[in-house]
């Protein structure tokens, strides 16, 4: 990668590193919170996921839809009420998508009949 702060996280990515990580997600620079939000998701690390609900709330709508995929990848279903929360006011179709789809992923069989009902 170009830039080093972007390599770090990659880097981090491959040690597992989910702490400094959940830390990059209030980076000032949107292409590092979104780099984060992908590498922990790749890392799925269940003690991430709070920091990735608090992403679904970033100003920049990559950060959010890289955050509700990483979210799809933990396997922790305790996200799905967050994930429904964000969806019902996400007006962006990219970031809708990644939610509809973190929501399929670890959403149990009701929140999946709650989905077909928005």
């Amino acid at each position: 990668m170009e830039r080093p702060e972007l390599q770090a996280l990659v880097d981090l990515q491959v040690l597992r590193d989910a702490g400094p990580l959940a830390e990059a997600l209030a980076a000032p620079d949107a292409a590092v919170r979104a780099r984060a939000a992908l590498a922990l998701g790749s890392v799925q690390a269940p003690e991430a996921v709070d920091a990735l609900v608090a992403a679904l709330q970033d100003s920049v709508p990559l950060v959010r839809a890289d955050a509700a995929w990483a979210l799809g990848q933990t396997a922790d279903s305790t996200a799905a009420p967050f994930l429904f929360l964000t969806l019902r006011r996400e007006g962006t179709a990219a970031v809708q998508r990644e939610l509809i789809d973190a929501i399929g992923k670890i959403g149990s069989m009701t929140d999946g009949d709650a989905l077909l009902a928005l």
